[in-house]
């Protein structure tokens, strides 16, 4: 039941939104033919090199030594670009898709379709492809929209080609492997490529926190602490896992001196009003929603998840893209919580749509197995709507990254799928989610940067908001069959404005005998904190430890 009491993030409302795409296919007005643009013969003694392409942990204080050059790394991603002419009609034509008055309103193409008449010449792609090979790698596949090959090979065969050493790093405690330097390719063939999406396996991650596990006593309809002392697994070893020992003091239930945060559907029914257009049959029916994950799930969970929070049988379909028939990979991996969460909360509010669950495997180091359930679900058309729930900032997905998902999402679009991405709790510290300690609570370290799988023109960026839980409206019991208790509208606010809050403000006060008003404890926060930090926070940062995207 630790699914059904953890705030559940308002990514999936947004749902609701587009669960009336219609689907078609029909080719554009107009399309740009791809133009052959690697002319020069390909000479590895003249080299591009390739800006951007280092994560910022591929440091020396990291660095653990070179890596073995049998180390394999599969999945490697070739970003591919267009011409400038053939982005600008492919941009264009975009935006007529999303335009009511234009001949080409939802006039939605396949993946084929984009490749064919936007994507790089077939001619560019086999020399890049014949370089590839001549290199020792292996092609694993070309995306259908032409933008990106697939492809593996050794770590030296990596070093070789690109020019660059893979090293073994220790980076706060976990263990990853990265190039050191800038890559470097033929220079004849830079007109045509971006770079590697990633020569590193610092991927992103989920959003969310993990709070404190709860039982709810169904005699009484009270919920108190279980097993508050024994941490749930780690989220890939970040800092969240921390945090299970300690409530948060949000609001909905109280148990001695901790309050709990319970959201199941029919609260977020109440709170956003959903239940009039669930009664008139706008529930999702006939709709199909695509869940790009990384661990399979216990169907079971779902099943108890719906069952216990009072809402219809609905059975999630799994799609394991990487795995053999008959076979149970992706294992249930830790990112099995995150992926459960997302199909739950998906189908909480649109009820009668079918969840489909892609999920991917890590086959070697180097294998971002997210990255593979989107491409997955782009490239197919798995639905018409998508959530990617994790993220990683701009700055650490470098050059090619970037460029890739901008493709990716932007494929997406023109095929008519509403790609909805979680924008974390960060604000514009993103690269420094997750990274929160006693000692630098408020110091941002990497600069202003935001979700780099959020930030296209092309997908819809959710999140960053939590309720207003000081004017909530609830029963101070749930004996309501479904398990809720909100009785009415509740107000969002950014989650991180917390320090206007009434009740933080209130403590503040109290701890540290004064009475200051929020913006002057903004200030004080600000200011006294990179100083002397002699003002207490240890209640007011338990306030802000809300849970993430």
């Amino acid at each position: 039941m630790n699914n059904i009491m953890r705030r559940t993030r308002l990514l999936s409302l947004c749902f609701l939104a587009s669960l009336f795409f219609t689907c078609s296919s029909a080719l554009p007005g107009q399309s740009a033919a791809p133009s052959i643009r690697i002319v020069e013969p390909v000479n590895e003694s003249r080299l591009a090199t390739l800006k951007g392409s280092v994560h910022p942990y591929a440091i020396s204080k990291n660095d653990r030594g070179r890596v073995s050059g049998d180390l394999q790394m599969g999945d490697l991603i070739l970003v591919l670009s267009r011409s400038a002419a053939q982005q600008a009609a492919f941009d264009k034509f975009v935006s007529a898709q999303y335009e009511l008055n234009s001949p080409d309103f939802h006039r939605w193409l396949t993946a084929e379709q984009i490749g064919e008449q936007f994507g790089p010449a077939e001619t560019d792609i086999s020399t890049i492809s014949n370089w590839l090979i001549g290199r020792g790698f292996s092609i694993d596949e070309v995306s259908k929209d032409r933008m990106s090959i697939r492809f593996s090979g050794s770590a030296s065969q990596v070093e070789s080609a690109f020019h660059t050493e893979i090293h073994d790093l220790d980076v706060k405690g976990e263990t990853h492997i990265a190039n050191m330097t800038d890559v470097k390719i033929p220079e004849a063939l830079a007109p045509a490529v971006v770079g590697v999406k990633a020569l590193h396996n610092f991927f992103a991650r989920p959003l969310h926190r993990i709070g404190p596990q709860l039982r709810r006593d169904p005699s009484t309809g009270k919920w108190t602490p279980v097993n508050t002392e024994t941490a749930l697994p780690a989220i890939h070893g970040s800092k969240a896992e921390a945090s299970i020992k300690s409530a948060h003091p949000d609001f909905g239930v109280t148990s001695g001196s901790n309050q709990y945060e319970l959201i199941v559907p029919y609260d977020l029914a109440t709170i956003y009003n959903i239940k009039p257009s669930w009664n008139a049959s706008i529930d999702g029916t006939g709709q199909t929603i695509a869940i790009a994950g990384t661990s399979n799930i216990v169907l079971s969970d779902v099943a108890t998840f719906r069952q216990a929070t009072g809402l219809p049988a609905n059975v999630p379909q799994v799609i394991l893209t990487n795995s053999d028939p008959g076979t149970t990979t992706p294992a249930l991996v830790e990112d099995r919580l995150e992926n459960t969460l997302d199909v739950e909360w998906a189908g909480a509010v649109a009820t009668g749509a079918k969840i489909v669950l892609v999920a991917s495997s890590a086959s070697t180091q180097s294998t971002d197995p997210l990255y593979l359930s989107e491409s997955y679900i782009v490239q197919n058309k798995t639905a018409p709507i998508m959530n990617v729930s994790y993220g990683e900032c701009e700055l650490f997905m470098g050059t090619a990254g970037n460029a890739e998902y901008n493709s990716l999402w932007q494929t997406a679009a023109a095929e008519g799928i509403a790609v909805f991405v979680s924008t974390g709790d960060s604000g514009s510290a993103s690269c420094d989610q997750g990274e929160e300690t006693d000692a630098n609570y408020y110091a941002a370290m990497y600069g202003l940067s935001v979700n780099g799988m959020s930030s296209t023109p092309y997908n819809v960026a959710v999140g960053g908001t939590d309720l207003n839980w000081t004017n909530a409206n609830w029963a101070s019991t749930n004996s309501n069959l479904n398990l809720s208790n909100a009785l009415g509208y509740i107000p969002e606010v950014p989650w991180n404005d917390t320090i206007s809050n009434p009740l933080a403000v209130s403590a503040l006060n109290s701890s540290n005998g004064t009475n200051y008003d929020a913006e002057n404890w903004a200030n004080i926060i600000a200011a006294d904190y990179y100083n002397s930090n002699s003002i207490n926070l240890s209640t007011y940062t338990s306030y802000i430890e809300a849970d993430g995207g």
